[in-house]
């Protein structure tokens, strides 16, 4: 058979894009984890500080028995963590909003990644955080990608919110 170059070499890439807090990003980690047992390769993006905590966690797994988990440091700039403001007319986690921030600054690094993996394979399936939406929109501009939404959080909260 004569090769066109055009054929994929990998059936289906998965990619996680967890916000990058512990709750978010543990719960991303072990479907992870859950998909990897089942012979299915997944990209976990996270910036380096968070990816190295994940790594470490991961090593409680047997880290030699997912050798199909990458992890992709994507560059996020450091940001300061200030104290929650407990007297705050208005109580949103403001405290928070330069995590927000940062993490937009992985969207052009996420976009990048999503176009190497769609050259390369039938399906990119990104799995996003409800705090990163950015990666919905990256994974819809690639020709091979759909993008799920996951809430870390319990069904209840989510009817709360």
């Amino acid at each position: 058979m004569v090769s066109t170059g055009d054929e994929k070499v990998q059936g289906v890439a998965v990619v996680m894009v967890p916000f990058p807090a512990q709750g978010h990003l543990n719960q991303l980690l072990h479907l992870s984890r859950l998909l990897a047992a089942q012979g299915m390769v997944v990209h976990f993006t996270g910036s380096p500080t968070h990816n190295r905590q994940a790594r470490v966690r991961l090593s409680g797994w047997g880290v030699g028995t997912f050798p199909n988990i990458c992890f992709h440091d994507l560059p996020v700039p450091l940001f300061s963590s200030p104290h929650p403001d407990t007297h705050a007319a208005v109580k949103f986690p403001s405290h928070l909003q330069p995590a927000f921030d940062s993490c937009l600054r992985m969207q052009g690094p996420l976009a990048a990644l999503l176009r190497s993996l769609s050259a390369t394979t039938q399906s990119v399936v990104v799995f996003h955080d409800s705090l990163m939406s950015f990666a919905a929109q990256e994974a819809v501009a690639i020709p091979n990608g759909e993008a799920y939404i996951f809430h870390s959080v319990s069904a209840f909260a989510n009817l709360l919110f």
